[in-house]
């Protein structure tokens, strides 16, 4: 009996897109398009990093400028910051998305314009 070395099937490269579009919409490592400047050609060959949660802003509930602020950033917890941002990028589509995030946040009318 012959022993060959199993070779992996490569993927088509439209499955390969298809994948790819899949874990950027989930937030996940993957592999992006670039196109070089003054060049019309793409290259499907750049590693994307995966999403990551940013450091909580330094403003606290005793500061006295943010009590008196709008931003209430203080009364998330970190708890609730990581479930919103596990739940938003690999549990939602993007018009999920765009509900949750006009559901969440209040539109309020500019006191004063600048431009006219």
């Amino acid at each position: 009996m012959l022993t060959e070395n199993p070779t992996k099937r490569k993927r088509s490269k439209e499955n390969q897109r298809v994948l790819n579009k899949k874990k950027r919409m989930e937030g996940q490592k993957y592999v992006g398009f670039r196109k070089p400047r003054g060049q019309k050609n793409t290259f499907n060959d750049t590693e994307r990093s995966e999403r990551k949660l940013l450091p909580r802003c330094n403003c606290s509930k005793k500061d006295t400028k943010v009590t008196n602020s709008t931003k209430k950033c203080y009364e998330i917890t970190e708890a609730d910051r990581q479930e919103i941002f596990t739940n938003l990028w690999s549990k939602m589509n993007w018009d999920q998305r765009k509900v949750f995030v006009s559901n969440t946040v209040f539109n309020r009318e500019a006191k004063r314009k600048t431009t006219e």
